[in-house]
């Protein structure tokens, strides 16, 4: 099963797609993040130590 048709079974259920509806904000936060980083070629590392947290934080 691949990670598309795992999202399309799991939004049929719909407290999952209610709760995936609510984190959208975060997540378009967090893959700005993501892409701002890679852009500006920045590992998860640098941005972790540049910000003062761990690097597992740096990409969720």
């Amino acid at each position: 099963m691949t990670l598309k048709e795992y999202k399309e079974k799991r939004m049929q259920d719909p407290e999952f797609a209610e709760a995936y509806v609510e984190m959208q904000p975060e997540m378009n936060v967090i893959r700005a993040i993501i892409d701002a980083r890679i852009s500006q070629n920045v590992s998860q590392k640098e941005l972790s130590e540049s910000t003062v947290t761990t690097q597992s934080d740096a990409h969720p």
